[in-house]
């Protein structure tokens, strides 16, 4: 008789242990997914903090460069107006 090759347990295809066997992967890791969550709250305070800077700031060509009346558009015009509804 031939001698046969001792035969390894493999882990799933999935490629992560632990996965349940359900053959799906992440696409990304916990890590990833928060920093890009992190970004995003980035990106909001930004815009609502800029939709707050009134355009007289930048004197007289300040209406013209922004004409909207508002440095992030008419969308930053109705945030401005609901954050002053809010908060005051």
């Amino acid at each position: 008789m031939a001698a046969r090759a001792k035969r390894t347990k493999r882990p799933p295809k999935g490629g992560r242990k632990g996965s349940g066997g359900s053959g799906t992967s992440r696409l990304l890791t916990r890590e990833q997914e928060r920093d890009i969550l992190g970004v995003c709250l980035l990106v909001l305070a930004a815009f609502l903090m800029l939709s707050l800077v009134p355009v007289e700031w930048f004197g007289a060509r300040g209406g013209s460069w922004f004409p909207s009346g508002n440095l992030v558009g008419v969308l930053g015009g109705t945030a401005r107006g609901l954050q002053w509804a809010l908060v005051g």
